[in-house]
């Protein structure tokens, strides 16, 4: 059995906390059987953690694996009893790849001048309080600072390893 921070079939593969987000998918853990594939494995439970955008990938990510210890301590000793019967996953769903995931991680101001007019918008109200650039999500206001920090050359394929 293999225990994985998503509701499968949705976030196959590495990273499924930040697909989650970037998709609005659900998040959550599942604990299933373990086979040739990619997270392919008949589930045998799985736990939704609900969580409302915005949310920044490190807490959701935090928030997924103490679900994913609960899940394994709860359901562990039920499974070794028996009598619980696994599901099987729709073939052909979504997979996740990493490659895609970093490809997907540069915002090019350059080349895109709403992205231009948004980052220089929060650079000119970066200021606390009342001055702050405002951004508004689902009906609800919210206070945003951008947080700019220069790479040096070649250090942006050593960061991506942090992800």
């Amino acid at each position: 059995l293999n225990i994985h921070p998503s509701m499968l079939p949705l976030g196959r593969g590495r990273d499924p906390v930040v697909w989650s987000i970037i998709n609005g998918w659900p998040a959550g853990v599942t604990l299933h059987e373990s086979d040739d594939g990619i997270d392919t494995g008949a589930i045998w439970h799985q736990e939704e953690e609900p969580y409302e955008f915005p949310i920044m990938g490190g807490e959701l990510y935090q928030r997924v694996l103490n679900r994913s210890v609960k899940v394994f301590c709860q359901q562990w000793p039920q499974l070794r009893r028996g009598g619980d019967v696994p599901i099987a996953q729709q073939p052909g769903t979504i997979a996740t790849r990493r490659c895609e995931l970093m490809e997907g991680r540069s915002i090019r101001m350059d080349d895109d001048n709403s992205v231009s007019g948004f980052v220089r918008k929060l650079c000119a109200y970066d200021f606390p309080g009342d001055f702050s650039a405002q951004l508004m999500i689902n009906g609800r206001s919210y206070s945003v600072r951008l947080a700019l920090e220069l790479l040096e050359p070649g250090e942006e394929g050593n960061r991506s390893r942090e992800l």
